[in-house]
């Protein structure tokens, strides 16, 4: 599977720009290091743990994509629900397996 995804108008955008564009969306939900690797670790955990697979199962069978449109909007998903579900920011939600709870992995209770 490479790093890259599409625009939406079938124009390829490349991994720099996935990157910049994942870190400033997902800014302050996460502790990963803001370069490829770290989200890209992130991004594959939370697919993975979706399909209930390891990252090593979701990449082998995702090696052959075309690009990374799937992984890139599921990580988007992602944050845009702790965005509405939570729509006040504190500190310590930084770093929180924010992934697991989407997919219902783990649990919030909020009380």
């Amino acid at each position: 599977m490479s790093l890259r995804a599409g625009t939406g108008d079938g124009f390829p955008v490349n991994s720099e720009t996935i990157i910049s564009v994942a870190s400033l969306t997902a800014k302050g939900y996460y502790k990963a290091e803001v370069n490829r690797q770290g989200l890209l670790e992130l991004a594959l955990k939370w697919i993975s743990a979706k399909e209930n697979k390891s990252i090593e199962q979701y990449m082998l069978e995702h090696q052959h994509d075309e690009n990374a449109d799937e992984l890139w909007f599921y990580f988007k998903n992602v944050i845009d629900w702790v965005k509405v579900k939570f729509k006040k920011y504190r500190r310590e939600m930084c770093g929180l397996d924010w992934g697991l709870m989407f997919a219902g992995v783990i649990f919030v209770f909020c009380g």
